[in-house]
């Protein structure tokens, strides 16, 4: 942990001795939210789309930024994992603002992480963020944490053909034989003809049923997704998001994957950043409260309006992992019945620890 901090100090030392504090000052200038609205206009709309909830858009770094990704297996480095994020990067962070720069830490342990990915693209989301990592850092990209296992590893997404009839041959039991070539089908206009894993939806409509029905239904309360750590929520929740994104009417879809980054973490900064963006989508530049009390008090208002040309749909993924500071987790601050063209969709831990769970079915 020390050693890695340090690390990470040496090189911004080196890389702000390159700029003038004038710049610094202009780069914390460029970085507040309201300069979202003094962006040249070709980036201007591509954030717009961003806010919008279409969540592929490429937006050009401008930014001086230390993001590294942290890798290692989800269940045996969960208390270093923590320990990181606890006292160790919240002083990297404070430590890169002073010289100037932004610190990121990618976890993928908050990101698409479940072996029933629906495209079973799980493994190339984590390579893609590696190459943005590489792309946009000004520093180091990469850490591990290495313990006792292996980790997961995921089924080829796609297997050619020849080398697929050798392992097909090599399995004795036919039912085995029939599991194999129902998942995988041969897509014969490859070259080389190639086997290809079938999406989840594609055999099991029902993957993301709730929150699909929960999309189209005149519903007023949040649907709440739970299960134990691993079981595939995030993956249901980003599958709720694009689902959402491309449905009829054009949504907006508001999206977290709480705990992340500084801004999902508290309630008080997410509470902000909801309503900020709720501003920015629907084109209203009503004030938004900058105490913790008045954004839990104007929530529901701002969350009001969607309107039925533009509905709004929230997805708030790992409650969990909320700080418990300001009561968090005990989630007064979410309104019990939803305003007209709202949806909302949540997602935690069932653990009594976390309390989540609990304050939903209560």
């Amino acid at each position: 942990r020390a050693a890695l901090k340090t690390l990470l100090q040496r090189h911004i030392e080196k890389l702000s001795a390159m700029y003038r504090t004038e710049e610094m000052q202009s780069f914390g200038r460029r970085m507040r939210f309201k300069g979202v609205t003094t962006l040249k206009p070709s980036l201007s709309s591509q954030i717009q789309q961003v806010f919008q909830g279409c969540h592929d858009v490429e937006i050009p770094p401008t930014a001086r930024i230390v993001r590294v990704f942290l890798s290692s297996t989800f269940t045996d480095t969960e208390d270093e994992r923590n320990a990181l994020m606890q006292h160790v990067v919240p002083s990297l962070k404070i430590f890169c603002q002073e010289k100037g720069y932004e610190m990121q830490l990618v976890d993928m342990r908050w990101g698409i992480r479940s072996e029933a990915a629906n495209d079973h693209s799980t493994l190339d989301l984590c390579l893609k963020e590696v190459q943005n990592c590489q792309k946009v850092s000004t520093g180091p990209t990469f850490v591990t944490l290495l313990s006792h296992k292996y980790g997961y590893q995921p089924l080829k997404p796609k297997v050619e053909s020849a080398e697929f009839n050798t392992l097909l041959a090599g399995v004795d039991r036919k039912e085995d034989q029939q599991l194999l070539l129902k998942w995988y089908q041969e897509d014969e206009n490859a070259i080389p003809a190639t086997y290809v894993l079938q999406p989840i939806t594609a055999l099991l409509p029902d993957y993301v049923h709730p929150t699909n029905e929960q999309l189209s239904s005149p519903a007023t309360q949040p649907l709440v997704v739970h299960g134990e750590s691993g079981c595939g929520k995030t993956s249901v929740m980003a599958v709720a998001a694009q689902t959402a994104s491309k449905m009829e009417g054009g949504p907006a879809v508001v999206l977290r994957f709480l705990g992340t980054t500084p801004g999902s973490t508290t309630i008080h900064r997410l509470l902000l950043s909801l309503c900020q963006q709720i501003n920015t989508v629907y084109k209203d530049n009503s004030h938004v409260p900058e105490t913790l009390q008045e954004l839990r008090e104007a929530f529901p208002a701002f969350l009001s309006k969607a309107t039925s040309e533009q509905p709004l749909v929230v997805l708030l993924d790992s409650l969990d992992q909320l700080d418990p500071q300001d009561g968090a987790r005990q989630l007064s601050w979410l309104p019990k019945t939803l305003p007209p063209h709202v949806k909302m969709i949540l997602s935690t831990l069932p653990d009594e620890k976390y309390g989540c769970y609990q304050q939903l079915q209560a």
